[in-house]
């Protein structure tokens, strides 16, 4: 996923929101621990979306495949 420009844009964006979320506390490691939380779960669904798309294509090219060629 590091070379997905689309996963590191996206991250980049949320980044900025999680700074800004966690904006109020005063605490800075339970911040930074706040932001990496939600920056993996980011990254986990954004995985899981990505395979569930990769599946679905592989799965309707078989389905191209397999189907019957029609003939007159």
């Amino acid at each position: 996923m590091i070379e997905d420009e689309d996963h590191i844009n996206e991250l980049k964006a949320n980044i900025e929101n999680y700074r800004n979320k966690y904006l109020y506390l005063d605490d800075k490691g339970l911040r930074w621990d706040l932001m990496k939380t939600e920056s993996r779960g980011f990254t986990i669904a954004y995985g899981k979306r990505k395979a569930k798309k990769k599946r679905n294509e592989e799965i309707k090219l078989e389905e191209q495949l397999i189907r019957p060629v029609c003939t007159m």
